[in-house]
């Protein structure tokens, strides 16, 4: 419908101001602007977090997760936290997790913490979240591409595991996860 909008009054203007080509454009040009601007606001955005006990060739341990959609308009919609327990830790990774555990989240190391170990249920979590959507929304997590790719990363592994261990691998495909500096760069330059 802002389309729709765009298009009358860029109909009025033609009839108004035939001859005034650049002066047009000009005014199209602001239109357009304050239309992109009513959209952006209500624009809703999926925000995903994750972070782990230990990540290692071996694998990924997640501890949470966490997601948020969000518009400029609403602020916060809706979140959801999920604490994962990812069993028993490699032989050798406790002291890599307990300082970790220490650093960000605190909580108590596997298999004693408490926590979600169905990975299929956590996948469920997921979906009902994002429920009556289509089809998957782009995510938007912490970290670059150039200094600072371990959030990024350790997002996208945390969310391949989830799917494999729910055994929906193919499920992994649909998510889309990008770093957040990519979403405010975009939105600068416009």
């Amino acid at each position: 419908n802002y389309t729709m909008m765009v298009d009358e009054i860029g109909a009025m203007l033609t009839d108004a101001n035939d001859s005034g080509g650049e002066s047009r454009s000009f005014t199209i040009e602001i239109i357009n602007y304050k239309v992109f601007i009513l959209e952006l606001d209500s624009l809703v955005l999926y925000f995903i977090s994750t972070t782990a006990f230990y990540d290692s060739n071996e694998g990924i341990f997640p501890a949470e997760l966490a997601m948020a959609k969000f518009s400029l308009e609403q602020g916060v919609i809706d979140d959801i936290q999920i604490r994962v327990n990812p069993g028993k830790l490699p032989l050798g990774a406790t002291a890599d997790a307990k300082l970790k555990a220490d650093s960000f989240h605190k909580y108590d190391l596997p298999p004693n913490c408490q926590g979600e170990d169905d990975y299929l249920a956590i996948l469920e979590t997921i979906m009902k979240f994002l429920h009556p959507l289509d089809k998957m929304p782009v995510f938007f997590t912490g970290g670059n591409m150039r200094d600072n790719v371990v959030p990024l990363n350790e997002t996208r592994k945390t969310i391949s595991k989830i799917c494999y261990e729910a055994q929906e691998d193919d499920l992994m495909s649909d998510f889309k996860i990008y770093p957040i500096d990519e979403l405010l760069y975009k939105l600068r330059v416009i």
